[in-house]
């Protein structure tokens, strides 16, 4: 089931704070394949790719999560995280 975005990414959060990374990596897919058009869509792909590959060792769905990212993130801190999530997996 998917919430509304707010609450999707409220809730992605919040399971992220708790330590609960894989209902975190869930919650933040559901959003990024419901609402793929929303600003925030490359930040919540790049939680996903950040989740997948520190917190759950799984560089395949990293990868994924990564492929074509980069030119979509509009903050300086988050290229430079997709860069060195894509470096590490390399």
């Amino acid at each position: 089931m998917t919430l509304s975005r707010h609450h999707q990414h409220d809730m992605a959060n919040y399971l992220f704070a708790q330590g609960q990374h894989t209902e975190a990596l869930g919650a933040y897919e559901r959003l990024a394949e419901a609402y793929p058009k929303d600003a925030h869509a490359p930040s919540v792909r790049l939680m996903v790719a950040l989740i997948a590959a520190d917190y759950l060792n799984d560089p395949v769905r990293a990868k994924q999560a990564l492929v074509g990212l980069e030119p979509q993130l509009t903050e300086d801190h988050e290229r430079e995280l997709a860069r060195r999530l894509l470096a590490d997996l390399a």
